[in-house]
């Protein structure tokens, strides 16, 4: 069980708190929260048990990775791929009913009707455009046309297609410098950092390994890996939390800088045990995935434990590793 209880698991473990004293600013309604070194000790050796093929396992069980690998054995171009994962990415928020699973099938659906036929900018232009038009994407649909138009008219789209395609598996950092310039975001912004994200999964679907991001990259944050942040014990919360209510306050009230700082000394510790380069995105993966597993029931300890064993399953990690 060390696995799976390090990182959702008893008590020790899923709320490691010292209870020493509560400090509450009452001006603000804030929580006095640290990073907890010992515990990103831990977790990263339970991350280890998984090896790196387990985290490529992990990532192929991202509702994107199939429908990118499709693309690319249609297309057989890594620029088409790109353009169209990256110009996806950045309008992968605030969707409707089904949520993720819903739009990358919907962008499948959309690309299956162009026989997935992408000659030039202008086919991947229409192909985005007409994505727009699925009913996932009809909370704020104006505002991610508008997105998808600058993604296009800045050049941005132009640059990977021309340049960006020969290179972005080794500088993938210039390629997120220059779509947080062209999309006129900061780096750490969630939908930008996501398509790093996707970046990195194109770079393993057409290269077969990795981009070489550094180990600690910016990675978006929200209220699920806010709450595995607690709930691992890297980051360390003074007021005792007694219920999965009182953790999810806790996590809407932490600093996302000490989020990222915490997951990227669990991702540089993880790296050395492995052997191999495991960035913040990859975990974040992970993260993601067990935390959506845990919150099919409620974060409840045990079900949890369950639940995430189940979840490693049958994704093809092994059963003795997820068992861990």
């Amino acid at each position: 069980m060390q696995a799976l209880k390090w990182v959702i698991g008893n008590a020790k473990c899923i709320l490691l708190i010292h209870v020493t004293s509560t400090v509450i600013f009452a001006m603000y309604g804030a929580v006095s929260t640290s990073l907890d070194y010992g515990r990103c000790e831990e977790v990263s050796s339970a991350l280890a048990l998984l090896g790196f093929d387990g985290f490529v396992a992990i990532d192929r069980a991202e509702p994107e990775f199939s429908v990118l690998s499709r693309l690319y054995q249609q297309t057989n171009d890594v620029r088409c791929v790109l353009v169209i994962g990256l110009g996806a990415a950045i309008v992968d928020y605030q969707l409707g009913t089904g949520g993720a699973h819903a739009f990358w099938s919907c962008l499948e659906k959309t690309l299956e009707r162009h026989g997935f036929r992408i000659s030039g900018l202008d086919d991947a232009y229409k192909i985005l455009l007409e994505f727009m038009e699925c009913r996932v994407n009809a909370r704020l649909r104006r505002s991610k046309i508008e997105r998808i138009k600058r993604f296009f008219n800045s050049g941005y789209a132009n640059f990977l297609w021309s340049e960006g395609y020969k290179f972005f598996s080794i500088d993938p950092m210039t390629l997120w410098r220059r779509l947080a310039y062209c999309m006129n975001n900061p780096m750490d912004y969630k939908t930008i950092a996501f398509a790093m994200k996707i970046l990195d999964l194109i770079s393993l679907i057409s290269k077969g390994y990795y981009a070489e991001f550094p180990i600690d990259p910016p990675i978006p944050v929200d209220d699920h890996v806010a709450r595995i942040s607690i709930y691992t014990g890297i980051i360390h919360v003074e007021k005792l939390l007694r219920t999965p209510e009182e953790v999810r306050e806790a996590a809407s009230k932490i600093s996302k800088d000490l989020i990222i700082r915490a997951w990227g000394t669990v991702a540089e510790k993880t790296s050395a045990k492995i052997g191999k380069s495991i960035s913040v995105l990859r975990i974040d993966s992970l993260v993601w995935q067990l935390s959506k597993a845990a919150s099919t029931v409620k974060y409840r300890k045990n079900a949890a434990v369950k639940a995430i064993q189940l979840y490693l399953i049958k994704i093809g990690i092994e059963t003795d590793t997820a068992l861990k």
